[in-house]
């Protein structure tokens, strides 16, 4: 797929990193909140 999008091969690494990341939970489940409760935050913010 990389190569498909043309990203360079010293790059590869990275790009695999990021994938590996996206398994892992949020911040937020330490707080009760599923993935929907992120927005509801967000709103809140100052």
């Amino acid at each position: 797929m990389l190569d498909l999008y043309g990203v360079i091969t010293p790059d590869f690494p990275d790009y695999v990193k990021l994938y590996d990341r996206a398994d892992e939970r949020g911040w937020w489940y330490a707080y009760g909140l599923d993935d929907r409760g992120f927005v509801s935050i967000e709103a809140e913010a100052r």
